[in-house]
């Protein structure tokens, strides 16, 4: 897990950020075909500008994440997921 990424996030969200395991167990699937995946964290984001920071800190981050209703997922690198949003 990307440490500076994890602070970043916390500080522009606070508690609307979770690492918790019972949170990032809720978002295992989304719609995509590709196998399931635990997220490494999960956000909620207030608005259009703070989803843009957020998927922006991502991608400066090399950190692939996901774009799901209300959330932003974010989750490790691996070769069944690419960086950028779905």
């Amino acid at each position: 897990m990307n440490i500076q990424l994890t602070n970043a996030l916390a500080g522009l969200l606070g508690e609307r950020f979770t690492t918790s395991e019972h949170k990032r167990q809720q978002h295992v699937r989304d719609e995509s075909a590709l196998r399931p995946m635990i997220p490494e964290a999960v956000c909620y984001p207030l608005g259009t500008e703070k989803v843009a920071v957020v998927v922006r800190l991502c991608w400066q981050h090399q950190t692939p994440s996901s774009l799901l209703e209300q959330a932003v997922l974010w989750r490790a690198k691996s070769l069944h997921h690419t960086a950028g949003c779905r």
